[in-house]
């Protein structure tokens, strides 16, 4: 059983900063070797930018934090060897897609990805994309971005809610945005699949309905999402 923290909070506050990485440069040999045999298994692998989070906190309503950015080799290596590093986490945004019957939709990851197999919400870890002129990181801009690029779900289709979630849980640290439809899940799901299909790079093999805590797959959602998808069905 997951021991996530689960917040609500108001507004996220995320500055872009230029950092090292201590502890991936004293692992720079040990990640080189993992990546390889990484893309030998999986040849679409990329190992492009990507933003890790510091010094998270919250005060009052806001979530703050600074953010930095490294390569997705690095980050992977830390996340299949349980987020050694207690001074960065692995942040990302998630829009947790909810119908109008109240079941929620989480993406099935593709074969090809380097979670292949796992149920979640449609995300990706932050990266150079979502960096605002101003230096601060666009979180909500994130989630529209992936929602539209793995289910092919546009901001028309849905209607954000206030505020975030925050689960954390291990290096992890999710930051689920409420997002209601206004069909039910069976048609909701449909129309995903249709546009899945179109899209040019598909990342999702299928579309999973939860409707209730029996159907939390404990087997292949990670502990972050069971902690959420429990909390959630939980009447408030």
């Amino acid at each position: 059983m997951s021991r996530a923290a689960i917040t609500r909070v108001a507004t996220l506050d995320v500055r872009c900063v230029e950092r090292a990485w201590p502890w991936a440069d004293a692992n720079a040999a040990a990640i080189e070797a993992f990546w390889h045999e990484a893309k030998a298994k999986q040849p679409k692998l990329f190992d492009g930018p990507v933003f890790m989070f510091a010094d998270t906190r919250i005060e009052r309503e806001t979530f703050r934090a600074v953010c930095f950015e490294t390569r997705f080799s690095r980050l992977l290596y830390a996340k299949r060897h349980g987020f050694p590093d207690p001074n960065v986490t692995n942040g990302f945004a998630m829009g947790a897609l909810r119908a109008a019957d109240g079941a929620f939709l989480l993406g099935v990851m593709g074969r090809e990805t380097a979670n292949r197999g796992q149920i979640y919400f449609p995300a990706g870890t932050p990266d150079p994309l979502d960096r605002q002129d101003d230096g601060t990181l666009d979180l909500e801009g994130s989630v529209v971005r992936e929602l539209a690029e793995e289910t092919g779900l546009q901001q028309g289709d849905y209607e954000m809610e206030d505020g975030w979630v925050l689960v954390e849980d291990g290096g992890f640290l999710a930051f689920l945005r409420p997002v209601r439809l206004s069909e039910p899940a069976a048609e909701v799901r449909s129309r995903m699949l249709e546009r899945m299909r179109r899209l040019k790079d598909q990342e999702l093999s299928d579309i999973y309905v939860a409707r209730g805590p029996g159907d939390v797959d404990e087997q292949r959602m990670p502990p972050f999402i069971q902690a959420f998808l429990r909390w959630a069905f939980v009447p408030k």
